[in-house]
């Protein structure tokens, strides 16, 4: 048997799919972190962009909500690579020999907007370009990301469902009610 086949026999299906849901958790547990920190922010800002500029604490909060928004990019495109023994979909797809065609489109979305090169060229594996002038920004919008952050959430809930079986829907909807107390584990 092949490493990766003998990887994929080897993984718990259980401890897979408990792990991947946890990093769900971890990013929903961010996007509301930073969804707090936008609402705070947008209390400090006034109608003045100058005044905005000098005042520290709306720059800290605008500097810790961009941390939080590149942590989200950066874990939504590795559940989007296709490595065995590694927490991903495609890993979870592999396993379970099923979810092929949406672990593809969660892949075409990820690459689609940008996010692998995003975290390649901003957050980590930082790739250097060899001039000042090669260097490239990328903006992933707010919107792109929660779409990204649903389009996770949905294809959990549906491995889930099939793993979990009818109780999933259950489940997933007392985790709902805990996802603003901040005292539960993501």
């Amino acid at each position: 048997m092949s490493n990766k086949k003998l990887r994929i026999n080897n993984t718990e299906t259980d401890n897979l799919i408990s792990n991947l849901r946890g990093e769900i958790g971890e990013i929903i547990n961010t996007w509301v972190l930073a969804r707090n920190i936008m609402v705070e922010a947008n209390e400090l800002k006034t109608s003045d962009p100058a005044e905005d500029i000098e005042n520290p604490r709306l720059a800290i909060l605008n500097t810790i909500i961009d941390k939080l928004e590149d942590e989200i990019v950066a874990k939504l495109s590795e559940l989007s690579e296709q490595k065995i023994g590694q927490l991903n979909f495609h890993f979870v797809q592999v396993k379970l020999n099923n979810f092929e065609k949406d672990v593809e489109n969660f892949q075409r979305f990820v690459k689609k907007n940008r996010f692998h090169e995003k975290r390649n060229y901003d957050i980590s594996h930082k790739e250097l370009p060899e001039k000042w002038a090669e260097h490239k920004l990328f903006l992933i919008p707010y919107k792109t990301l929660i779409e990204r952050i649903v389009t996770a959430l949905r294809l959990m809930k549906k491995i889930d469902a099939e793993f979990l079986g009818p109780s999933s829907k259950y489940l997933w909807g007392e985790i709902r009610k805990r996802r603003y107390k901040p005292l539960y584990p993501a």
